[in-house]
């Protein structure tokens, strides 16, 4: 065998070496890459999940903070009935008058908010709102 031909032989073998090693590196940079992208659909949903109980504890805590202001409210209510059957309620806040007024007969309901200290009211002033879904929830 010639030298020539042997170095081409040799020269043939490592670059059919190195397209082996280059082959086999792309199946593992092809195989990493599938599982990070797995991994990354698991953190997305996870992510996902995350947010959603986020919402709905936002949404409960929102509604219990509600609820603690109605409860906090109907422990100062005063109940009287007006000429028109709706329930009036008159409550002592020293930050806002509040107002709802509700028609027994139709269930239609208004609602108003003043804020006393832009009239210049004294705080231990009385506000004032209708109520009638406390009743309802309560009885």
């Amino acid at each position: 065998m010639s030298p020539l031909l042997s170095s081409l032989d040799v020269q043939q073998v490592n670059q059919d070496k190195a397209r082996f090693k280059l082959k086999e590196l792309e199946k593992t940079v092809v195989e990493q890459e599938r599982e990070l992208e797995e991994k990354l659909a698991e953190k997305e949903k996870r992510v996902a999940l995350l947010a959603k109980e986020n919402s709905d504890r936002f949404s409960r805590l929102s509604a219990l903070r509600i609820k603690v202001d109605l409860m906090e409210w109907f422990l100062h209510v005063k109940v009287k009935q007006n000429d028109h059957g709706s329930i009036d309620a008159i409550a002592f806040n020293p930050k806002s008058v509040f107002t709802r007024s509700v028609d027994s007969a139709s269930l239609q309901s208004t609602e108003s908010k003043e804020n006393i200290s832009r009239k210049g009211w004294d705080q231990s002033q009385v506000f004032a709102f209708v109520f009638l879904s406390i009743f309802r929830s309560v009885i």
